[in-house]
Order: structure tokens, then sequence, then C-alpha cells
């Protein structure tokens, strides 16, 4: 106990002699942790439903509260929120776990800001401020506004990029999730934008659609050129979708050089998709998360390759060959997170009680899996 003590002492007196610093930089962190607004998202009362009756108010607004980790969530208005920073009201969501990790990585950073600044000034008995000092200072902050422009010129670089495709139907918008959490104090500080400090999403829209009498691209070899240019894009992106359009496996593997960060897939059931698409996928978006595709070409060589992507919890195969038959499906039973699996209805309806009993008791909900113009529908079963 006396050596605990000894050790114990050695290693607090320096921080108790700089308790101000350390109180100060604690106020300053657990206020950021706790206050610093994650991300906010506003709402039309036309697009909630019974806003305008609940609420009466020309806007609805929903805001993430915490860093690293948001730990609440509130939903305010304009007339009855006395300030965006109240987040004792309003509250929607909490959680008591995320707050507590905020706070003690919150006193984390004030003892190690105050362990740093005791060990440089130890052997001083006055307060010395010198020009190596003044130097590694200039560094450090150098460092910080560096990071935070090689950031926002890849985000603008991609951007413009993007944008030359949108004639093409190729459309990039901001996700509706959280900003990373190590790029949000560079946002705050107002080094970064909004967006470049939060994942993108990129879908393609049929110009027809949108414009009658407009010519559609062939997708597959707009993919090829760009991938044959070099181009590819930097910017991480949380989502992709291209329900519009069919991809064989060629196009499939110029947009994975293209645009190789993605945690979701959809993609459109496809007669030129075979198990090589299956095996691109894998290899070009190891973190995949949310996976939908299918084609009549998909064997079981296609199950047996998605046990590659541990991190997914979504999959959904419109489609797949008539060769496949329920007992191919256990090698999906090899994924760790999976909680949704869709599947098409010839092939649930193979599937006996017992069977579908297994995949229920593994936590795994069943449902059929249909694409229809140009929408994924997940209609439960039986």
């Amino acid at each position: 106990m006396t050596k605990l003590r000894q050790w114990t002492t050695f290693a607090l007196a320096p921080l108790w002699r700089w308790k101000w610093l350390f109180l100060l930089c604690l106020a300053a962190t657990l206020s950021y942790n706790l206050f610093a607004i994650s991300d906010e998202t506003s709402y039309n009362p036309d697009q909630v439903a019974n806003l305008s009756r609940l609420q009466p108010c020309p806007v609805a607004r929903y805001a993430s509260y915490g860093w690293p980790l948001h730990f609440e969530r509130r939903m305010y208005s304009n007339v009855f929120s006395t300030s965006r920073r109240a987040i004792w009201t309003d509250v929607i969501w909490f959680s008591t776990w995320r707050g507590c990790v905020n706070v003690a990585v919150a006193i984390a950073i004030s003892l190690l800001v105050t362990s740093i600044v005791a060990y440089r000034f130890a052997s001083w008995r006055r307060w010395q401020f010198g020009i190596r000092d003044l130097g590694v200072l200039t560094i450090a902050i150098a460092l910080l506004f560096a990071i935070g422009r090689h950031w926002e010129s890849a985000y603008q670089v991609d951007r413009r990029y993007l944008e030359s495709l949108q004639p093409h139907g190729i459309q990039v918008g901001r996700d509706y999730t959280e900003s990373f959490w190590f790029r949000r104090p560079w946002r705050d500080a107002g080094l970064i934008s909004s967006d470049a400090a939060s994942p993108a999403t990129l879908y393609f829209q049929l110009p027809s659609k949108h414009r009658p009498g407009s010519v559609d691209p062939d997708m597959n070899q707009l993919l090829l050129d760009a991938a044959a240019q070099r181009r590819q894009i930097r910017h991480p992106i949380r989502w992709m979708s291209f329900q519009d359009v069919p991809l064989n496996d060629a196009g499939l593997a110029a947009l994975g050089q293209i645009a190789p960060s993605s945690d979701r897939l959809h993609l459109t059931p496809s007669d030129d998709l075979t198990d090589q698409a299956t095996a691109t996928i894998v290899r070009a978006w190891p973190t995949l998360i949310d996976l939908k595709f299918g084609s009549p070409a998909l064997t079981r060589q296609t199950l047996d390759t998605l046990q590659e992507l541990p991190q997914l919890e979504l999959l959904a195969i419109a489609d797949c060959s008539g060769d496949v038959t329920p007992e191919d499906l256990q090698l999906l039973e090899e994924l760790p997170h999976l909680r949704r699996l869709g599947l098409s209805e010839s092939l649930l309806e193979r599937m006996s009680p017992a069977q579908l009993r297994r995949w229920s008791d593994r936590g795994v909900e069943l449902y059929r899996a249909w694409y229809f113009h140009s929408y994924w529908y997940d209609i439960a079963y039986p």
C-alpha cells in the first residue's frame, strides 16, 4: 500500500499543481462533448404526418447532440423551443452509456493536456514560453489547418466531378446520418463545410423520367470510361443506389474502382449479373452492411462468396438460379451480424417450417424481396 500511495502521489502531484488548468480544460471539453450539435435536419409540415396539428409551426427540427458519440436526439420547433442548446427539453431519444463515454473522453483529453503542460514545465518555478514551444505550437496549428484543407479540397474536387455527371442521371446528396465524429471539430471550427464532414449518397435517376425527350445514357459504358480515365471519388460515400439501370459485371467492376467506399449498395436486378459480380462486390466494398441485388444467373457460389462480408446486416436477393435450394442458404448463417434476409418468393415457398423456424431462432427476419418500377419492396413472409 505504501508503494501504491507513493506512485499515486508521484503521478497526481503535477496534476494537482495544475488543477486550475485541468478544470478549465474539463469545462471546455465537457461543454463541447455534451452540447455540440452532431446533425440537424429540418422537415416541412407537409413532409411529417400530422405535424401541423400537433405543433403549429412552419418547420420541425431534429437535432442530435454529443461528441464523439451522439447521445441525445431532440425534435423541436422555432416557435416553442427557447434554444437549440437546451438539451434538456424536447428529448425524443437518450442513451446513458453514450453520454458516459462522452464524459470519459472529456476527462481523458483534459488529463492529457494537463499532463503535457505539467511535464513541460515541471523543472521551472515560473511560467516560461520559449521559441521552441512557439515552433511546436505553430506546427500543430498548421497541421490541423492542413488536415481540414485536405478534406475540404478532396470533397470539392469530387463535387465538381459529380456535378458534371448530373446530365447523365448521376446525383449526389448528403446522407441523413450523423457526420464523421473525427471531422466534426474541424466543421464546428469553420475549417471545413458541413458537406465535407458528412458522408454522401450516390444514386442514379433516368434523365427521361424528369426531362421528357432526354436520351438515357449507357451507364455501363459511362462507368467504364470513367474508370479508364482513373477517376476515383475520394470523399466517403455511405450509400449508393443504381435502381433505374441494370449494371453488368464490367460496369459493376468499374463502379468499384470509381467509388471504392460505401456501406450500402442497392442495385437493379439484372440478367447480366453473374457470380463474378458478387466477387466484385466483396472485393470492392468489404465493409458493406446493406446489399440488395439479384439475377437469375446467381448460383450457390454467390452465397459462398457473401460469407466474406462479415459486417453485413441487411441482405436482399430478389432473384437467383433455380438450382439454389433452401439448404444452400445455410451458407449465409456464417454472417454474424445478419438481421434481415430478403429472398425471392419461389425460394421462400420451398422452405420448410423447420427451416423458417431455424432462421427465426437465429434472430434473422425473412421477407420477400421484390423489385418493381425502380423501387425495392420488403413484403412480410409468410
